[in-house]
Parts: C-alpha cells; sequence; structure tokens
C-alpha cells in the first residue's frame, strides 16, 4: 500500500475484488461433490435414517433394518437404509380417501 493513498480507496478496491470474486463463485457452474461411500457406521446411519442410536440398536436386534456385522462392529448400505426408509413413510390421506374411510367405518357400526 502506498502511504500517499487514502485508506477508504484502499479498503474501496478490496471490496470491490471481493464482490467480483463472490459474483464469479455466484454464476460457477456447480463444483461436482464427493460422493459419500456406500458403506457407513452407527453414526452415519444416525443421520440417514434420522433415528437415534439407541433406536438403530433395537432395530438391528430386532432384525428390521438392513445391517451386517464385522466382528463387533454394525455396518450399513447407505442405500438400503434409504430405501428401509422409503418403504416405511406413510404417504398423506387425500381428502377424498379420508371420507371414504369414515363413511366405511360408519357403515360397519349400523351393520
Amino acid at each position: 500500500m502506498n502511504m500517499t493513498q487514502n485508506p477508504f480507496e484502499v479498503i474501496e478496491e478490496r471490496l470491490d475484488r471481493m464482490e467480483s470474486l463472490l459474483h464469479e463463485i455466484k454464476n460457477a457452474p456447480p463444483s461436482v461433490t464427493q460422493e459419500l461411500p456406500d458403506r457407513c457406521g452407527l453414526k452415519d446411519a444416525c443421520i440417514e435414517t434420522d433415528l437415534s442410536e439407541s433406536k438403530i440398536y433395537k432395530a438391528v436386534m430386532d432384525r428390521e433394518i438392513p445391517f451386517k456385522k464385522y466382528g463387533r462392529r454394525l455396518v450399513f448400505s447407505r442405500k438400503a437404509l434409504q430405501e428401509w426408509v422409503r418403504e416405511r413413510t406413510i404417504k398423506p390421506a387425500t381428502p377424498d380417501t379420508v371420507m371414504t374411510e369414515r363413511l366405511a367405518r360408519i357403515a360397519r357400526k349400523r351393520l
């Protein structure tokens, strides 16, 4: 920095450079993100399924969740976990379905 240069001009130049760099980053094509490996441990399984460690252990004990054991270590497949979650996800009921179920319940009571 030149001692005779106005410090506010220096700051403005730096801000302009930062602004142009941010603009380049914003308009750059998305970079290829590193794909996670399919095999994961207990902590990653908790993140994938949004379940606590104790619930994962219980599901393993009941053989409800896909897993493998290597020695004493539990290993999960991310793809298998995602499919397991997808299979257990309940679809929201449509208004027609709700009304049909109510009418069926009323009809059963009357029989």
